[in-house]
């Protein structure tokens, strides 16, 4: 949960590119639609980066604060499990971007 909370926070970045994408490409501008993938695909690695130092640096924080009570006995094995899982959070915040990309463009056949 903790995990999912802190990407849902940021995920947004992926669902507002489609529709700046959708708008570059429909005006025939290539260039402003990759300013946008560019932008959010920063945006994604910056707020990933923090998120994932969040959760990295204080698990047992991040954990006590939106699951688990103070003391939990999953507390154990939790906090190495996040350390782990929060790895993840920058390649996926990417990758959001990129089908959101392609979305954009209208292209759902390309993988």
């Amino acid at each position: 949960q903790v995990t999912f909370t802190l990407f849902f926070l940021v995920a947004f970045l992926p669902n507002i590119t489609a529709p700046l994408v959708a708008t570059a490409v429909a005006s025939g501008d290539t260039a402003e639609a990759r300013a946008r993938v560019s932008e959010s695909v920063f945006l994604c690695a910056v707020l990933g980066a923090a998120g994932t130092a969040a959760l990295v640096l204080a698990p047992r924080r991040m954990l006590g604060a939106l699951v688990l009570p103070a003391g939990a006995p999953a507390m154990e094995y939790a906090a190495p499990y996040l350390r782990w899982r929060a790895l993840g959070m920058v390649p996926a915040l990417i990758s959001a971007t990129g089908f959101a990309a392609y979305r954009g463009l209208l292209n759902t056949v390309t993988p």
